[in-house]
């Protein structure tokens, strides 16, 4: 049961991060690179670096999101770690049609450009549950 605990709020924030890293600026600000940087900091629970690929307008919103991610992981009942094995990225330009939607969906934001990422990958994880 703890087992299929941990890996759920792995699965969890490795989701989240995903949807947050494409907004971020910081870690070389190449999607494939936030990406990977979220990946590898959520398989080794580093909070630290996953809030880096992370986008944030105030810092009390992150240090709110840390507070939570650090009470999520930092438990005593498992341990993580682990390394991407294989990590494939693909990026192609969105149709004028999605452009449309995106813009429509979030209107008052500027969105001139639009781009679909495929992400397919392995990793190599240690769970330690106690």
């Amino acid at each position: 049961m703890k087992k299929k605990i941990a890996i759920g709020i792995a699965a969890v924030c490795l989701a989240v991060g995903m949807v947050f890293a494409f907004t971020a600026c910081g870690v070389n600000g190449s999607p494939e690179s936030v990406v990977k940087a979220s990946l590898e900091a959520t398989l080794n629970l580093d909070v630290d670096k996953l809030l880096d690929t992370y986008y944030f307008e105030d810092e009390a919103d992150k240090e709110s999101v840390k507070a939570f991610l650090e009470e999520e992981l930092k438990g005593d009942a498992y341990e993580m770690s682990g390394k991407i094995t294989k990590f494939d990225f693909t990026e192609e330009e969105a149709t004028d049609d999605e452009l449309k939607a995106a813009q429509a969906l979030y209107e008052g934001i500027n969105i001139e450009a639009l781009s679909n990422y495929s992400v397919t990958y392995s990793i190599k994880a240690t769970v330690k549950i106690t």
